[in-house]
């Protein structure tokens, strides 16, 4: 698994694939993603969740305006899918790093 890291007030963006385990389902259409960040401060923060067409994989988003409300540390985050029950997937683990240079010029 590649090493991640994140620059706080940066926009958010990370795929999140699915590979089928055999004799699983083929695809994760149906199912409805919910995904929330956990900052290095333990708060919350829900993510945009887009299904791909295919099923094959996820978008989890957050504007650079919404990470700027991240706290620098240790971050989580994983998926809950539903379709009349609900599973979770692993947790990714990953530090939130503070932006120096201010993205904006002033």
């Amino acid at each position: 698994m590649p090493e991640i890291k994140f620059k706080k007030s940066a926009d958010f963006a990370l795929t999140v694939g699915y590979v089928p385990a055999e004799g699983g389902l083929p695809d994760l259409l149906g199912y409805t993603p919910t995904a929330y960040l956990e900052d290095g401060a333990g708060v919350s923060h829900a993510l945009t969740c887009v299904m791909a067409e295919d099923g094959m994989s996820i978008e989890l988003t957050a504007t650079s305006q919404q990470t700027d409300e991240w706290r620098c540390g240790s971050a989580s985050v994983d998926v809950r899918l539903t379709n009349g029950t609900s599973v979770l997937t692993d947790t990714l683990v990953f530090p939130i790093v503070k932006n120096i240079t201010p993205l904006a010029a002033s």
